[in-house]
């Protein structure tokens, strides 16, 4: 995932979890109608960081790579899960 994808998730992930989760997906639906793959990945995140031990809790040290490579196994492995 390059950097400037990355940067756009980033930032429609802290917009949208600053919504209520039951408006989170509309917004989502309205900010990325031209991309779906978008939306997937935001929400994934969404709920990465919902289940509270995530990836998105974990100091960098304890990450061992970037932020978007962490994402990007969590989205593959996800996607490969029929997620």
């Amino acid at each position: 995932m390059d950097s400037t994808r990355w940067q756009k998730i980033q930032a429609l992930f802290h917009e949208t979890a600053d919504l209520p989760e039951t408006e989170q997906r509309s917004f989502l639906e309205r900010a990325c109608a031209d991309d779906p793959s978008l939306i997937r990945e935001v929400l994934i995140l969404l709920e990465e960081d919902a289940r509270g031990a995530s990836m998105l809790d974990a100091d960098v040290a304890q990450r061992g790579a970037d932020d978007h490579d962490q994402f990007g196994l969590v989205v593959r492995r996800r996607t490969r899960n029929g997620q």
